[in-house]
């Protein structure tokens, strides 16, 4: 695999939901092709790396996106955690999504409680749910979708499922505890007149922290439903 400049393409900013598509044809020569129909004045736009998280956009263009739904962030690993990971089927059912479709696109429910407004947030909510530390499938109760719904299963163990939330969120709030500065004052940093390179780093940092603010307040929510009232403490 050869990397190189194609020449103008940069003129076009990336968007995962990208409406131009990039092609190269046998005589050294590429072509970009208007895929849907843009309103006037609005922006064409070219995916430059399908499903690449910050991590991969930042070390390769210098930029990150907010809300990116493929980015990614690291859990303790479901096997140590009580009963061998969260409840997927539980979750679903607290956050009000289903996973349509073959490849099991994640989406909100129609009146789900906790549906963000913002697509950024909305995004992020996504992306630390699909990352959860999840029992895999087999194990205990497994997850599924029944009719375009979900709910608790009858045979969960409560305490078990709210010591596993409880580690997992203790190890989010670690992992923002690590970081040199708080999401408050990186957000202050990018108020500020910055170089494109400070910005770029101090963007990337603040968005990591993001997502992780974004899990921890899933689990916390999750911990608060009511659903473990009475569940006895491990």
């Amino acid at each position: 695999l050869i990397s190189a400049l194609a020449p103008c393409c940069d003129l076009l900013n990336h968007s995962t939901e990208a409406s131009t598509l990039f092609t190269t044809t046998d005589q050294n020569r590429f072509e970009i092709s208007l895929q849907a129909s843009l309103a006037a004045e609005q922006e064409a736009m070219l995916c430059y790396m399908e499903k690449a998280d910050n991590h991969k956009l930042m070390t390769t263009f210098g930029f990150t996106i907010p809300g990116n739904p493929y980015d990614k962030m690291k859990f303790l690993p479901p096997a140590v955690l009580p009963g061998g990971g969260i409840c997927k089927n539980s979750v679903m059912a607290y956050l009000g999504v289903v996973e349509a479709g073959p490849m099991r696109e994640v989406q909100f429910l129609p009146g789900a409680p906790l549906r963000p407004a913002a697509m950024a947030a909305r995004e992020r909510a996504l992306c630390a749910y699909k990352q959860l530390p999840f029992r895999s499938e087999g194990q205990g109760t497994p997850a599924c979708c029944v009719d375009n719904t979900t709910r608790t299963p009858d045979n969960l163990d409560l305490a078990e499922e709210a010591a596993a939330v409880r580690r997992a969120l203790e190890d989010c709030r670690a992992r923002l505890r690590r970081f040199a500065t708080s999401l408050e004052e990186d957000e202050a940093l990018l108020s500020q007149p910055l170089s494109a390179c400070a910005a770029a780093a101090v963007g990337y940092r603040a968005e990591k922290k993001r997502l992780l603010w974004a899990a921890a307040e899933l689990l916390e929510g999750y911990l608060d439903s009511g659903r473990f009232r009475d569940a006895p403490s491990h």
